[in-house]
């Protein structure tokens, strides 16, 4: 278990590269890890427990502005590592920040950013067993004052937008066919100042 552990420090000795890097944010753990090995059933390697994030702050190489969240909530009923089933029982985000830009050549951050990573793994990747899909669940999701905002440099004058007070309540999510998920949503559209948009679902 893990109680504000500073991510920040730590994020430079990933295994791995990332486009991006964490200035701040804590992380909470409270988890359980059991093996199970049964005569007649598959090996299960199991998760279960809690996890939290609070003030993470993500910026790019460049030190321009990526996500920020005020506070994350994780909690996992159980998730089977070997088998790839996965139940989460909630996930709550509050104040989550997304900052999306246009550059003068067309090109989207978050997909030149993520494009490239996956670019270069194609190679080497495993092709998954068809047969092994993985199952997942969420029995409730919420974000709560959440906002994205865009930046557009690709068209002469600077083009920005932002969709704010992003609230969403998000029930019964499941990879299986013929189960409705239940959902409420509401935000507000900005643009310039000459468009402003509220609207609920």
């Amino acid at each position: 278990n893990l109680t504000d552990l500073q991510l920040a420090k730590y994020f430079d000795y990933l295994p791995v590269k990332v486009p991006f890097k964490v200035q701040e944010g804590t992380l909470d753990t409270n988890v359980k890890l059991a093996f199970r090995q049964g005569k007649n059933s598959a090996s299960t390697l199991m998760l279960t427990g809690t996890v939290g994030v609070k003030g993470l702050n993500v910026e790019d190489l460049a030190g321009a502005p990526l996500l920020a969240i005020k506070k994350l909530d994780l909690a996992i009923a159980s998730a089977d590592l070997m088998n790839r089933r996965f139940a989460v029982e909630r996930i709550a985000v509050e104040s989550p920040e997304i900052h999306a830009r246009v550059s003068r050549d067309g090109d989207v951050n978050w997909i030149t950013y993520f494009s490239k990573e996956l670019a270069g793994s194609k190679s080497s990747a495993v092709k998954p067993d068809p047969a092994a899909e993985p199952e997942w669940s969420l029995g409730e999701g919420k974000v709560l004052g959440g906002a994205v905002h865009w930046l557009d440099e690709s068209h002469g004058k600077p083009f920005k937008a932002s969709v704010e007070a992003l609230d969403l309540d998000l029930k019964g999510l499941s990879s299986k066919a013929g189960k409705p998920a239940e959902f409420e949503v509401s935000w507000r559209l900005q643009a310039e100042d000459w468009l402003k948009v509220q609207s609920m679902v």
